[in-house]
C-alpha cells in the first residue's frame, strides 16, 4: 500500500488525527508556558511569544509531517517482529535524534524563507546546539508519539484478532451443528421411508402424502440449517410437520399435545433441539406394557429463562445402569453438545423419570439471551 493509499485509508486517517490532537495540546501547553514565563519574568530581554507565534506554528506543522511519515511507514504487525525490545529502543533512540535534527533544520529553513527567524537563531550552528540541548525533550516527544502509533496498531490488531476469532468460532460451531444434525436425520429418514414402504402396497395415496410431508420437512430443515437460533413459533411449526410424519407411522397409537405460553412464541431457542427430544421420547416410550403413547411439549418463560419440557406417559428408565446408558444415547449427547456450543455451561439439561414413575420428562432451561449468566441459585426448581 502506497503512502497516498494509506492517507485515504480510514485506519491511518484516525491515527493521524490522534497524533494531531496530541501534539496540538503539547504545542499549546508550550506556548502558554512561554507566555506565562514572559508575563511573570523580571528579565527585560525575554521576548513575548505573541511576537513570534509563527515559530510555534511552523514547529507544529513540521513535527506532525515527520511523525505522520513515521506513522505511515510503521508496519501494523511491528509487535509480531522477531526483533528484541532492546533493538526497538536503540532503533527509536537513533530515530529520535535523527528526526529531531531534521525537524530543527526544516523549521530553520522555513522560518528563514518567510523571514520570521529569531535574530539570535540566525545561524545554522545555533540550531545544531539547540538539537543537542533539547535532545531530552525531543526524545520524550518522539517516544510519546511513537508509543501512540504502536499502541494504536496493537489495539487495532487485537480487535481484528477478536473479530477473526469470533468468526472462526461461529464457523466451528456451525460445522459441529451440521455434523451433529447429520447424525440425527438419517435415523429419522430411515424410519419414515420404512413407513412409506409399508404403505406403498396398501395405500399409495397415503404413501405419496407421507413423501410430500417428508420433502417439506427436509426442505425446512436445510433451509434453516445456518440459523443456530429460531423463534419458538418457527420451531413448533417445524415440529408439527415432524409429528405428522410420526402420526402416519404409529397411527392411533400415538398422540401429542403442545402447551405453549404465548409470551414465548417470539423467544429464540436453539434450532433442531425439540425434534430429537420428541424423537427420543417416542423411541424409548413405547413398550409391550405401553402400546400407546402420549407426548406433551411445554414451553414457558419464567424469571428471564426459557423452560422446555418434553414428557411422555410411556416406559420409565429402568435401573441405574439403564439410566447411564440412556444418558449416553446419541440424541441426548448431540443435544448437550448443541447447548454447550451456544451457552457454554450456562444451561440446564436433564432427562429423568416422573416422580410417580408414570413416564419420562426431558427438561431444558436456557437463558433468554445466548451466553447470559445462568444463576443456579435462582428460585427455579430444577
Amino acid at each position: 500500500m502506497t503512502l497516498l493509499q494509506k492517507l485515504k485509508n480510514p485506519f491511518y486517517q484516525r491515527l493521524l488525527v490522534i497524533l494531531v490532537l496530541f501534539y496540538s495540546v503539547f504545542e499549546l501547553i508550550s506556548f502558554f508556558k512561554n507566555l506565562f514565563a514572559y508575563k511573570t519574568s523580571i528579565n527585560p530581554t525575554k521576548r513575548n511569544p505573541l511576537d513570534f507565534w509563527e515559530v510555534f506554528l511552523v514547529d507544529w506543522f513540521v513535527v506532525l509531517v515527520y511523525m505522520g511519515l513515521v506513522a505511515l511507514t510503521t508496519p501494523k504487525d511491528a509487535f509480531n517482529s522477531s526483533r528484541t525490545l532492546v533493538w526497538f529502543v536503540i532503533k527509536h533512540l537513533f530515530l529520535s535524534i535523527l528526526i529531531g535534527f531534521a525537524i530543527m533544520t526544516t523549521s530553520y529553513f522555513i522560518l528563514k524563507a518567510i523571514d520570521k527567524l529569531p535574530i539570535m537563531e540566525n545561524n545554522l550552528w545555533i540550531i545544531v546546539n539547540k538539537v543537542i540541548l533539547l535532545s531530552d525533550l525531543n526524545f520524550l516527544v518522539y517516544f510519546s508519539m511513537a508509543s501512540i502509533i504502536y499502541i494504536y496498531n496493537y489495539f487495532d490488531g487485537y480487535r481484528a484478532n477478536r473479530f477473526l476469532k469470533s468468526r472462526l468460532e461461529a464457523q466451528l460451531n456451525e460445522a459441529k451443528f451440521n455434523a451433529l444434525k447429520a447424525q440425527i436425520q438419517p435415523h429419522f429418514i430411515f424410519n419414515t421411508l420404512n413407513s412409506v414402504s409399508a404403505l406403498v402396497e396398501d395405500d399409495k395415496i397415503k404413501a405419496q402424502e407421507v413423501l410430500n410431508n417428508l420433502s417439506s420437512f427436509l426442505r425446512q430443515s436445510f433451509k434453516n440449517e445456518r440459523n443456530s437460533l429460531k423463534t419458538v413459533s418457527e420451531e413448533i411449526h417445524f415440529l408439527e410437520d415432524y409429528m405428522s410424519l410420526i402420526k402416519t407411522r404409529f397411527d392411533n397409537d400415538f398422540f401429542f399435545k403442545t402447551k405453549i405460553q404465548k409470551q414465548t412464541l417470539n423467544k429464540k431457542i436453539p434450532s433442531f433441539v425439540l425434534q430429537p427430544l420428541v424423537e427420543n421420547s417416542i423411541k424409548h416410550g413405547f413398550s409391550e406394557r405401553h402400546p400407546k403413547l402420549l407426548v406433551i411439549i411445554e414451553l414457558f418463560f419464567e424469571n428471564e429463562y426459557i423452560h422446555i419440557l418434553v414428557s411422555n406417559n410411556g416406559k420409565p428408565i429402568q435401573t441405574s445402569i439403564g439410566k447411564r446408558r440412556f444418558a449416553k444415547g446419541t440424541a441426548l449427547i448431540n443435544i448437550r453438545k448443541r447447548l454447550e456450543n451456544l451457552y457454554g455451561d450456562n444451561f440446564y439439561f436433564h432427562v429423568k423419570n416422573k416422580k410417580d414413575e408414570s413416564g419420562v420428562v426431558s427438561k431444558i432451561i436456557i437463558p433468554e439471551l445466548v451466553k447470559k449468566s445462568f444463576d443456579k441459585r435462582s428460585s427455579l426448581k430444577l
